[in-house]
């Protein structure tokens, strides 16, 4: 997940960007959020938040992330992979959950490619799919709320 400031291309879902669009939790303040579109950035913009609030409370535990130490990206980020683990079993083991092995995974390869226009495709592709289930979950909230308040007027009727 990023922010508007990244392109929708494979592996960076962003936020829909249209034109009178709102894609930010702050410009939902002043009313919910119009239309497909809206309703996926909502969510979007809801989660987004919730990750950078972990990020910020693996910050704060791990202060070497505040300042990177000056050395390759592949060290940078077997450092990241390492504190995050380390936050994960901590939290799981404080739960109860039994820890599952999994082979180390990083390679430290930077993504020049993200601007490939086929990767924009597929990855635009697949946030359509996200936001039109949002969407038809939305509707078919909707329709429900709507039977039942029907069904209750209707029992109100059959008693007068």
């Amino acid at each position: 997940m990023v922010d508007s400031g990244y392109p929708n291309t494979f592996g960076y879902l962003s936020p829909i960007r249209d034109f009178g669009v709102r894609c930010h939790m702050p410009e939902f303040r002043c009313g919910k959020p119009r239309g497909m579109e809206e309703h996926y950035n909502h969510l979007h913009s809801s989660l987004r938040m919730k990750v950078e609030m972990a990020f910020g409370q693996l910050k704060k535990r791990w202060k070497v992330l505040h300042n990177m130490p000056q050395m390759s990206k592949k060290y940078q980020m077997s450092i990241i992979v390492s504190t995050f683990t380390l936050h994960n079993f901590i939290r799981l083991s404080m739960l109860g959950i039994p820890i599952i092995q999994h082979g180390p995974n990083v390679n430290g390869i930077v993504d020049s490619d993200m601007f490939n226009i086929d990767r924009k495709d597929a990855m635009l592709a697949v946030r359509n799919g996200i936001a039109q289930q949002i969407w038809q979950s939305r509707l078919a909230e909707n329709k429900v709320g709507v039977e039942n308040e029907l069904d209750d007027d209707d029992e109100v009727s059959k008693d007068d």
